[in-house]
């Protein structure tokens, strides 16, 4: 059964009243990591899976949870700033054509500008 916000933001509020009582064990730190992570909170997620590597280093789950995190969001990265490039390249050439007076390119390369924009 998968849990609502609602019972999510209860869950990381309680587990971090037990780090704050002293309760500070790696399965709390990972289990805040695993909510933040849903909550799409990857700074705080990667925090706590930190924690876990220190507490208990040998566990391989809090590596694996932290380095996909990493390897998303470089992704998710790069691929906006690729898009963001070829849209810009799109553009220039319109601007080019539209010096030459060539109105076809100018609509191909404004069309082709737009798809990248719609795939971000």
């Amino acid at each position: 059964m998968e849990e609502t916000k609602e019972e999510r933001s209860k869950g990381i509020e309680n587990y971090n009243k037990a780090v704050a009582y002293g309760y500070n064990d790696a399965q709390i730190y990972f289990n805040l990591g695993l909510m933040y992570e849903e909550e799409d909170n990857d700074d705080l997620a990667i925090r706590n899976y930190s924690k876990v590597i220190i507490k208990d280093p040998l566990r391989t789950n809090a590596r694996v949870r932290k380095t996909k995190i990493y390897i998303v969001t470089y992704i998710e990265t790069n691929y906006d700033l690729e898009l963001q490039q070829k849209r810009k390249l799109e553009l220039e050439k319109s601007r080019l054509f539209a010096m030459e007076a060539n109105i076809d390119a100018v609509i191909s390369s404004l069309l082709k500008a737009k798809e990248y924009t719609q795939m971000e």
